[in-house]
């Protein structure tokens, strides 16, 4: 029988304390897995979604706010500005492009978003089914929608008033699905896409001319406030008003000079996404290394339990051992079996927690809201997983180097004498 077999046997021998460490230490790997794997996903998705897109404009607030709202759409919008806004900014002739967003309504927890065929054009998205749409009231929905909700071409269904599930339903202006989307692995695979006439329809018509009174309900409801005054008096009503625009700058020159004009001569801000995101993960790192360090710590206790467990061992089996150093077992045999017997506890405690890390971060991508905005996965290898493996197994040989030391050199005479 060789020392594998024989290191394995031992570990059968106690079930319940192989079993509990190797839970110990996989809880503790796990939540360094699942803030790995949800920090790096985080940041590929909102690189992802933000790439190409410069500068949004909204109305004033918190600019965090609106590129989490605009461009990633996990928050609720400030409010509205008018859409006359596009004229201002193309003053700035370094600016490529414009794209409006108009927010307010969602199917299924989906948002839909009035905006422009150019959006859709921007993340370079395929039709699976069906065309764009070409008028008010078609939709073009993405892949994740069509899946999760089992809409398709041709179908027909109602938006719900809000940014969540459970508002009320706009049942008199039902929309109709003229496209799928293929999967584009952006923010467009869980949106609702339409022309921003769609949103002023469905509000013009709930309204019935109340314009204003549906103005402050969607501001205390929802964040979509009507604060910004202007000069158009088109855009006093809901229907000249979008959400925010998004921005493509055609020289660098735009980035120095556009936002500094919104902000001094406009009631508008302008936010970059670029500045944004660094100071979102620049809030959250604290709390993620506390959580990491916590991780560690767990870890850490795990593999000082599996030194504590060899040490006992070769206590309680130090006469067996000296009888298989009389028989014939070398040294080399003693020391590899101890060694393996710490490394299959390792073993089996870092893939309890790669399970547990991975299973955890699906079961967030699947069953809550802020982890199917991430489109968190668990079929996922974060670059800091490889170190995180190879640091524990080091660190779990080093530890069972000691005990496997001890047991290699028993003094087998001594040892047959006392009988124990």
């Amino acid at each position: 029988m060789n020392a594998v077999s024989l290191s394995l046997r031992q570990l059968a021998r106690r079930p319940f304390q192989t079993v509990i460490n190797a839970l110990v230490m996989g809880l503790g790997i796990g939540i360094v897995v699942l803030l790995l794997l949800g920090q790096e996903q985080l940041r590929e998705r909102m690189s992802r979604d933000a790439d190409g897109i410069d500068l949004v404009v909204g109305p004033s607030g918190s600019p965090m706010q609106l590129i989490l709202s605009s461009i990633y759409h996990v928050d609720i919008p400030i409010g509205n500005i008018p859409l006359s806004a596009r004229n201002v900014i193309h003053r700035e002739r370094a600016v490529r492009g414009t794209i409006p967003l108009a927010l307010g309504d969602s199917y299924q927890g989906f948002r839909i978003v009035g905006t422009e065929p150019a959006y859709a054009e921007h993340y370079g998205a395929e039709l699976r089914a069906g065309r764009l749409w070409q008028g008010s009231m078609e939709a073009v929905i993405g892949a994740e929608v069509a899946r999760r909700t089992g809409l398709a071409k041709g179908d027909v269904f109602a938006g719900q008033h809000g940014l969540g599930e459970g508002g009320p339903v706009h049942g008199d202006h039902p929309f109709e699905v003229v496209g799928v989307l293929d999967y584009t692995g952006s923010v467009l695979d869980r949106l609702i896409l339409t022309a921003v006439e769609s949103v002023w329809d469905v509000h013009g018509g709930h309204d019935h001319g109340h314009g204003h009174g549906h103005a402050h309900e969607h501001e205390h409801e929802h964040g979509h406030g009507h604060d910004n005054d202007n000069d158009n008096d088109n855009d006093n009503e809901y229907g000249g008003e979008v959400t925010a625009i998004l921005v493509q700058y055609a020289s660098p020159m735009a980035a120095t000079r556009l936002p500094l004009m919104i902000e001094r001569e406009t009631p508008w801000q302008a936010a970059q996404p670029a500045r944004e995101s660094a100071r979102l993960f620049a809030m959250l790192g604290p709390a993620l290394d506390a959580l990491k360090i916590f991780g560690a710590v767990l870890v850490g206790a795990s593999l000082l339990g599996v030194f504590a467990l060899l040490y006992q061992n070769l206590r309680q089996r130090r006469y067996d051992l000296a009888v298989m150093r009389a028989i014939g077992g070398g040294p080399g045999l003693i020391f590899r079996l101890t060694l393996l017997e710490g490394f299959f506890m390792v073993l089996a405690g870092l893939g309890t927690g790669l399970l547990l890390g991975h299973a955890a971060t699906a079961l967030l991508g699947a069953f809550t809201v802020e982890g199917r905005a991430m489109q968190l996965s668990g079929w996922y290898w974060a670059a800091g997983e490889t170190t995180l493996v190879l640091a524990v197994l080091g660190l779990g040989l080093l530890i069972a180097l000691i005990p496997a030391w001890l047991a290699a050199n028993t003094d087998v005479a001594r040892t047959l004498r006392r009988g124990y």
